[in-house]
């Protein structure tokens, strides 16, 4: 005799809405967990940056075409200062990996400043006369990371089904479980 389908099977059954909901979550969720981890990795590496030598920062600074990076003061306090900034960034991407339930408010709310944060710098980039690929590429990617983490963090609970007896999964005596496995006679003692 055939045995009736447990709640679990009921609720991961891929024909029925419910695994529906729950798989886009989870792939949702799966995204959402990956892709901070991603930026939390990158963006902690500025720590790198934030102890480098004056001569490597100069030397990034003229690879990258803007001619010698100036030894003032404020400048290699603002380079390092950054650097540390985007890598704590990176560290917090991290932790709120850590528990994406609780921390979902902070996910949308960072969303909506990482979006903010990148018209600013768009802004700031093209006030300040910076390379045309620098312009293109800072203010617009952090909106872009702003947007995904709005998209990422919107994502329903998983449905939750109400719990059923098992008494009402089983079908009515002398009705088969399916056309296929009839039921098995009664045996009599």
């Amino acid at each position: 005799m055939r045995r009736a389908p447990t709640q679990l099977e009921i609720h991961l059954n891929p024909a029925g809405p419910a695994f529906e909901t729950r798989c886009s979550a989870m792939t949702r969720e799966r995204f959402l967990l990956l892709f901070l981890r991603v930026i939390g990795t990158v963006a902690g590496s500025a720590a790198l940056c934030a102890v480098m030598p004056f001569r490597a920062m100069d030397a990034a600074h003229q690879a990258l075409g803007m001619g010698p990076l100036p030894s003032h003061p404020i400048v290699v306090y603002l380079a390092r200062s950054t650097s540390a900034f985007y890598a704590l960034v990176g560290a917090l991407f991290w932790a709120i990996s850590l528990d994406l339930i609780r921390y979902r408010p902070l996910v949308r709310g960072t969303g909506l400043a990482f979006i903010a944060l990148g018209i600013l710098l768009l802004l700031t980039d093209i006030q300040a006369g910076l390379p045309r690929f620098w312009q293109i590429t800072e203010g617009p990617i952090n909106a872009l990371f702003g947007v995904t983490l709005m998209w990422a963090g919107t994502a329903r609970k998983p449905h939750r089904t109400k719990a059923v007896p098992e008494s009402a999964l089983s079908c009515p005596a002398g009705r088969s479980q399916n056309r296929h496995n009839p039921p098995e006679p009664e045996s009599r003692n």
